[in-house]
């Protein structure tokens, strides 16, 4: 067999252009310039000590790729069959208050029958007011150019010391639609101190 002898290492890359343009190929030479320097010297000057070195550096290299190609695969299927496991725990052991009450399905579910009595506003603390303690005239007119949902939710929260929660749960909104009310409450309260 005759073994051909390449003049430059550019001659080599454009005889085998589809070997080079493999990753784990492209991955190994371009991850250290001295891979590049020994295949130049096993390839054109048939240096043999050159191309055992890459011969190992090139097996470290691909059983380090395999490897990681199997921790990210075992780690991708397992996600996935802990996730299926999850949902049959939860269909086999549901929560107390999402089993049925009865085994027809018509009937509905313990949390169905259980209820939240909200307060309405007239139990609220009517002894202190927003107003009462505010001594700043132009904060006070800043407070006034709020809607009522704004000044209540601001009375609920400064004088009565309610979280957003349960705030949420008077109004009957979400936390968030509370937060983003009292945001805006907030800054139209600067933007007036600003102005004066």
């Amino acid at each position: 067999m005759i073994i051909k002898k390449y003049t430059s290492l550019d001659e080599y890359k454009q005889m085998n252009v589809e070997f080079f343009s493999q990753p784990i190929v492209k991955g190994f030479f371009e991850s250290d310039s001295s891979h590049m320097e020994l295949l130049e010297k096993a390839i054109i000057q048939g240096d043999k000590k050159s191309q055992r070195m890459l011969d190992n550096l090139f097996f470290e290299h691909f059983l380090l790729y395999r490897l990681v190609k199997y921790i990210t695969t075992l780690s991708h299927f397992y996600s996935i069959d802990f996730d299926k496991r999850l949902r049959k725990q939860k269909v086999r052991y549901p929560a107390i208050l999402d089993k049925t009450i009865d085994d027809s399905e018509n009937d509905g579910t313990m949390g169905d029958f259980l209820s939240y009595k909200q307060e309405e506003f007239h139990e609220m603390n009517q002894d202190l007011n927003l107003f009462d303690i505010i001594e700043n005239d132009n904060l006070l007119l800043a407070f006034k150019s709020l809607t009522l949902k704004e000044m209540q939710i601001l009375q609920l929260i400064i004088i009565e010391n309610r979280k957003q929660v349960d705030i949420a749960h008077l109004f009957g909104e979400t936390p968030q639609n509370i937060a983003k009310t009292k945001k805006r409450a907030i800054e139209k309260v600067q933007r007036q101190l600003i102005n004066f």
